[in-house]
């Protein structure tokens, strides 16, 4: 939930549509987390790369629940602790 001190006032909260997370990737691993994300139907999700030197830092954004697993996923990908399939 957001809390806004806008034109809400301080005590009313408004629901977000959607979030965004990233996830660093190592250059030796951002060739086979794109090749997954293209043959994938991301449904809701979209995801952009944005290429350094020393690997990729992957956007997702979508509904926020949504969102919010897919970065655990990829962490974990990342960390070795989940597969990821093609």
């Amino acid at each position: 939930r957001l809390r806004s001190a806008g034109r809400l006032g301080p005590s009313e909260s408004t629901h977000m549509s959607e979030a965004t997370y990233v996830v660093f990737v190592p250059k030796p691993m951002r060739g086979k987390l794109r090749n997954v994300l293209q043959s994938e139907d991301m449904g809701p999700m979209r995801w952009r790369e944005h290429r350094g030197l020393r690997g990729s830092e992957f956007y997702f954004t979508g509904p926020p629940g949504l969102a919010r697993r897919t970065h655990a996923y990829v962490m974990n990908w990342v960390a070795g602790i989940a597969p990821l399939s093609a």
